[in-house]
């Protein structure tokens, strides 16, 4: 990936920030809109997160297509080498780690630290639960 996950998660975040820092500047104003000179610094702060850019797509591969050439190709699994499995095996099995930052739901597209701050160790569990259900959710559209 060109750009790092943290890099697109702190952009995401900044921009986040600032529209929250704005939008308490016009609440303060009774729903008043910004004067020029507000909405001058509000463009000049997002475009600093602007410019850390979105990632970039290095290319594209049919997942189909390439099967064949994952499961010629053996993985090393620290934990245990008596089994020995491809890279298909790794991503079919989902052994690799990651962590929800954001979900999307009645509420609208929240992220995570904003109904759950102050604490990290809640916004780990709300993580967690959010990837929890998901796994639910595709589970039970297999079982019938």
């Amino acid at each position: 990936m060109a750009v790092s996950a943290k890099r697109l998660v702190d952009q995401t975040l900044g921009e986040q920030s600032v529209y929250d820092k704005y939008q308490a500047i016009i609440d303060g104003q009774n729903g008043n809109p910004l004067d020029p000179s507000q909405e001058a610094q509000k463009e000049a702060e997002l475009k600093v997160f602007q410019a850390m850019g979105t990632p970039d797509v290095l290319f594209w591969i049919y997942y189909p297509a390439i099967r064949d050439i994952l499961k010629d190709n053996p993985t090393f699994n620290d934990r245990n080498s008596s089994k020995a499995s491809n890279f298909d095996d790794l991503l079919v099995s989902r052994h690799f780690t990651a962590v929800a930052y954001k979900e999307e739901n009645v509420q609208g597209d929240r992220l995570i630290d904003k109904y759950k701050p102050n604490d990290a160790m809640d916004q780990l569990l709300e993580s967690e639960r959010v990837k929890e259900k998901i796994r639910d959710y595709e589970h039970d559209m297999w079982n019938y």
